[in-house]
């Protein structure tokens, strides 16, 4: 704030001021003779409105309060390092409006850094500058590492044009099942090694229920039903979880492969027409919740159970190994689990996407007897599924170690099974 003897035109008190980008301070002033700090003689206030405004220190002139002429104020000395000087001739008389929302709204910009966010950009845009030269050396070795595994899952399908060709002549979906199953079982035995353990107990023909471990992505089960589909000719039926259903473009997808919502009597009919179905009694909420200690969450669920029975057929228990080092899920926080539990949303982030080691196995096959009921039934299957996890995973489970488990298998328990 500065003041002004308005006979001699000099400054008797000058003071620099900072003004923030875009906000115009209001400058007070008034003409007083004896230098005091408030007015002597009944003078008002006038505010004075600057019509330049610079981002550094400004030395202004104050025009007198009973002045009717612009007049130039000189600066009190010649020092005038870091000052950017305003001559007078760029300060109007003009009243203003005092807005305090505005006020408050510049001191939170000042307060939360914004006036610098044009001195982050530009250092930002200095990153890039620097950095994009190095992101593409490296990035074109990735793309020809990229380009040669999908020569790789080119020549994987390839090798099948002979089988692929006969579906194609025989039925429309069933060539494209056989295509598709191709590209998964490419896709898994260059990412993930997948092999399967006991294949030789999925029946080529008859009925059978396959039930397994849920992971947070149960993308196991898709490299199952591939190998079933190449090495057995069949289509193994699976039922999946309603919302499944509601997700947009899914339908083609999910009839193609028929995929069913779970009725146990649509489960019974397709088992009773022949077919082989796969179910996994955790679901959503095994996938949700369960973690690198590879618990069950199956409750006290026995519709599988009663699905078996009615229908007579085996049993065959399935797990994965390393199923959740591939993908995790973040559904064992607090807020994920209350969303499921209140409002059925499985909402919960997954992250992965690891080449680990996936190595399938295939229990012995429970035979129907018709002697136990669901429940005594339910609780047989899922110990064996459980003395699969015991067998052949090692817990809790490990990232880097299934990771190095592509290149070296250290076995648990187990002899390889052809």
């Amino acid at each position: 704030m500065m003041y002004i003897d308005p006979k001699p035109q000099q400054v008797k008190h000058v003071a620099t001021v900072r003004f923030p980008p875009h906000c115009l301070d209001a400058l007070l002033i008034w003409s007083s003779a004896s230098g005091s700090h408030a007015p002597q003689d009944g003078r008002q206030w006038k505010p004075v409105l600057p019509t330049r405004i610079t981002r550094h220190p400004v030395l202004l002139g104050i025009k007198g309060s009973h002045s009717t002429q612009r007049e130039s104020v000189q600066p009190m000395s010649q020092r005038r390092t870091g000052l950017t000087i305003v001559p007078w001739q760029t300060l109007v008389t003009t009243p203003i409006q005092w807005h305090e929302e505005v006020c408050l709204f510049h001191v939170w910009e000042e307060w939360a850094g914004l006036e610098q966010l044009e001195d982050y950009l530009s250092f930002l845009e200095y990153l890039l500058w620097v950095f994009t030269p190095l992101a593409v050396v490296f990035l074109v070795p990735f793309l020809i590492v990229i380009l040669l595994y999908l020569s790789i899952l080119f020549l994987h399908v390839y090798k099948r044009k002979n089988q692929l060709k006969e579906a194609y002549s025989n039925n429309l979906w069933d060539g494209a099942r056989k295509t598709l199953a191709t590209l998964w079982d490419g896709h898994g035995a260059i990412w993930h090694g997948y092999e399967i353990h006991g294949m030789e107990k999925i029946p080529n023909r008859g009925p059978a229920l396959i039930v397994y471990y849920h992971g947070a992505i149960p993308i196991d089960y898709y490299y199952f039903l591939a190998r079933v589909i190449i090495q057995k000719g069949r289509t193994c039926h699976s039922v999946a979880d309603h919302f499944l259903f509601k997700i947009p473009g899914f339908k083609l997808l999910l009839e193609v492969f028929s995929v069913i919502h779970g009725p146990q009597e649509e489960c019974v009919r397709a088992l009773r027409n022949g077919h082989l179905l796969g179910i996994s009694p955790g679901g959503v909420r095994e996938a949700m919740f369960s973690d690198e200690t590879y618990r069950l969450f199956w409750g006290k669920r026995k519709g599988f159970a009663q699905v078996a029975i009615d229908s007579q057929v085996p049993i065959i228990p399935m797990f994965t190994q390393n199923l959740r080092e591939g993908f995790r899920s973040l559904g064992t926080l607090r807020l994920f689990r209350w969303l499921y539990e209140r409002f059925r949303l499985p909402v919960a982030p997954i992250y992965g996407g690891f080449p680990v080691k996936f190595q399938t196995f295939l229990g012995d096959p429970i035979p129907y007897d018709p002697n136990i009921n669901a429940a005594e039934l339910a609780e047989r299957v899922q110990q064996a599924v459980q003395s699969l996890i015991d067998k052949h995973q090692q817990i809790p489970g490990s990232i880097l170690r299934a990771l190095l488990e592509r290149f070296y298998t250290k076995r648990k328990d187990y002899q390889h099974q052809n």
